[in-house]
């Protein structure tokens, strides 16, 4: 992280007589000692500091990086008001879905992969479901529940980790078989792809030896 070290600037106090006149250098001789440009040089009290290059390059890299990090500091204000105009335009989607094309990586943009399956079928109207696990779901979030006929989008209203219930905010419009998908996410991924989550049904035989 790029720190700032200030330079200390002080005044050249020049030294005077009596009659509040400079006093002129003078070599061993007494002659008046004058610079390369045949000005006198005068006795100082405070030499002052001297402008130079590094000194004046180091002040502008001061006020590069001092823009920088106020462009910083606004781009990460931008994200937080996108963050919080899209949570209060999009219930449940907690600032999640946005781009502010700053370059910067959406560090809240997560798939969640929280899923879960139903242990009973449910019928067109439901709204209670009896799923294996309800571990990572949360209220008010939506979820999506599908078969392999059916698919919707739903709100959780409550949850009971006891009897693992999730219980909805309104009915389901269609009806689901027993092993029905319950997730928060239905994307899957493959070789890098982005596809709709598969459903499979099973058939167990029972053999009686």
């Amino acid at each position: 992280m790029y720190k700032y070290t200030p330079t200390i600037w002080e005044d050249e106090i020049i030294d005077v007589d009596e009659s509040g006149q400079p006093i002129p250098k003078v070599d061993e001789n007494g002659n008046i000692i004058r610079d390369i440009f045949g000005n006198t040089e005068w006795v100082t009290i405070q030499d002052g500091t001297r402008i130079k290059a590094k000194r004046l390059n180091n002040m502008e890299d001061g006020i590069v990086n001092a823009h920088k990090g106020m462009e910083r500091v606004d781009n990460a204000i931008k994200r937080l008001q996108l963050q919080l105009e899209m949570t209060d335009r999009v219930p449940s989607s907690s600032g999640a879905f946005f781009d502010d094309f700053s370059g910067e990586p959406n560090t809240r943009f997560v798939k969640d992969d929280t899923r879960t399956d139903l242990i009973e079928a449910v019928e067109a109207g439901a709204t209670v479901l009896k799923v294996a696990s309800v571990t990572g779901f949360k209220e008010l979030t939506e979820i999506t529940i599908f078969d392999g006929t059916n698919m919707e989008h739903v709100q959780i209203a409550s949850i009971n980790a006891e009897t693992k219930e999730i219980t909805l905010l309104n009915g389901l419009t269609s009806a689901y078989v027993k092993g029905a998908k319950v997730c928060r996410s239905s994307v899957a991924e493959s070789d890098g792809v982005m596809q709709f989550g598969a459903f499979e049904l099973f058939s167990i035989e029972k053999v009686v030896g």
